[in-house]
């Protein structure tokens, strides 16, 4: 099973548009064709933002969604605790808790929508890529 970690951008676009490729991604952990990897640093982050007040109408809509899901995050997401700072991310250090988590976890891919704040194309064994871009790469793995 491919190991990935997402960042929260992946999270919160999932939501806010359907049918998309964000929605695709989490789709796909839920139903475990893909092993999500985390913290508790980015669990906090998750649920931090969907907390913030701008997504009040996006918690309204999806509330038990929400809740469920994270409860599935809890269950079932291959949990690590990184051993390696990683400070390579200037502009945002607090990014660099995804790389950490990536790299704890040996995660195939770290997908995300801002592509440019992370180092291009990999960072030790994790390919780091857009949602469009994990769909093009993996597609051929689920659909031969």
């Amino acid at each position: 099973m491919l190991k990935v970690v997402i960042d929260t951008n992946i999270l919160v676009s999932s939501f806010l548009k359907r049918p998309s490729l964000p929605d695709l991604i989490i789709t796909m952990i839920q139903r475990r064709w893909l092993l999500l990897c985390l913290t508790s640093e980015i669990m906090a982050e998750y649920e931090g933002v969907l907390e913030r007040d701008k997504f009040a109408t996006l918690r309204n809509k999806h509330d038990k969604e929400i809740k469920d899901l994270f409860n599935s995050f809890h269950r079932e997401a291959l949990w690590v605790k990184p051993i390696i700072p990683v400070e390579i991310i200037k502009n945002d250090p607090a990014d660099n808790k995804f790389l950490e988590c990536a790299l704890e976890a040996r995660a195939d891919y770290f997908i995300t929508g801002n592509i440019r704040h992370f180092p291009s194309g990999k960072f030790e064994q994790t390919r780091i890529v857009n949602p469009q871009e994990f769909i093009t790469h993996i597609a051929p793995l689920f659909f031969k």
